[in-house]
């Protein structure tokens, strides 16, 4: 329900904005990945953005990230295994030129939803698998909200390329489950508070439409 919010708001964004002629602008992003969670491994992400130029220094977009951590064992927290996360996000910027325009500072704030997928270690999974047992650990969606900023030059007139930094503030929650095949039982639970916040140096290309 919130996704379809989300993508809600940001179709009538555009056709607010397509209604005042503004510029559209598309831009494809590749970067690493630092979650803040030590038991979290960096990873290298990419993504995408489909934008509008509100005005010559002002910017709204949309954009789509994905990355995928290794996960070591924790007590509190998630198994072994592998999480991959996509934040879907809305953010807005602002432009600071320098000189003759050509370089330029920039910062925004960007909110949004992340889906995650958590994938419980193969080996451990076999292993339990292999005496009778199932484990499932799941993580559930939620919002997130990010900080960005760095800098930008412009490659041509409708070309820029930039530099980004960026924290990203998500908490989520998940679930646990062990059944055994054998004697029919079932144990669950809960995990709480798990800690998704993320640093982010990116480069991406903006071209405009």
């Amino acid at each position: 329900m919130k996704t379809r919010i989300m993508i809600l708001a940001a179709a009538l964004f555009f056709a607010a904005a397509v209604s005042a002629e503004a510029g559209f602008h598309i831009g494809l992003t590749g970067a690493y990945i630092r979650p803040l969670d030590k038991n979290q491994g960096g990873a290298p992400a990419y993504g995408l953005s489909v934008g509008l130029d509100l005005a010559s220094n002002l910017s709204l977009d949309v954009s789509v990230l994905r990355y995928e951590s290794a996960v070591t064992a924790s007590t509190d927290g998630l198994s072994a295994g592998q999480l991959a996360v996509i934040p879907l996000e809305i953010g807005v910027d602002a432009r600071f030129p320098f000189g003759d325009g050509k370089l330029a500072a920039w910062a925004g704030v960007a909110g949004g939803y992340a889906l995650p997928q958590f994938t419980y270690d193969s080996t451990a999974a076999s292993a339990w698998n292999a005496i009778g047992f199932t484990v499932v650990e799941k993580v559930r969606s939620g919002p997130c909200l990010g900080v960005m900023g760095g800098l930008e030059y412009a490659l041509s007139s409708t070309s820029v390329l930039r530099l980004e930094v960026r924290y990203r503030l998500m908490k989520a929650s998940g679930s646990w489950s062990m059944a055994d095949r054998t004697g029919g039982l079932t144990q669950s639970g809960t995990l709480d508070n798990l800690n998704l916040d993320t640093l982010t140096l990116g480069l991406a290309v903006r071209i405009g439409l």
